[in-house]
């Protein structure tokens, strides 16, 4: 499976912007926010092999995420829970609306 990283990132950051409102962030912010969530997904896909024949462990994708973009961003802690939330149900609409993505 091929994803194209800025068509992700547009994709998913207009899902998210719809699904919560994100307006009380400066839009650099939420936009690097949502390279970072993109970022830390990509590189758990490649290392579990979820990209190919893996299982994508939503769980486990979840618990890195979070903490990844808690890391990154500590002075906006409060809101990475929902931030990663919306992100996970974005990204699924993204790899369906792509194809890329088998359910077992």
């Amino acid at each position: 499976m091929s994803i194209e990283k800025s068509g992700m990132m547009a994709y998913v950051a207009n899902t998210m912007a719809k699904a919560s409102d994100y307006s009380f962030l400066p839009p650099e912010t939420f936009a690097r926010m949502v390279e970072a969530l993109v970022d830390i997904d990509l590189a758990y896909m490649e290392s579990s092999g979820a990209g190919e024949e893996g299982v994508y462990d939503d769980e486990a994708a979840y618990d890195l995420l979070f903490v990844g973009l808690k890391e990154r961003f500590p002075q906006h802690h409060a809101y990475c829970m929902r931030m990663v939330e919306d992100y996970m149900d974005a990204v699924e609409a993204y790899l369906e609306s792509t194809d890329s993505l088998e359910w077992d």
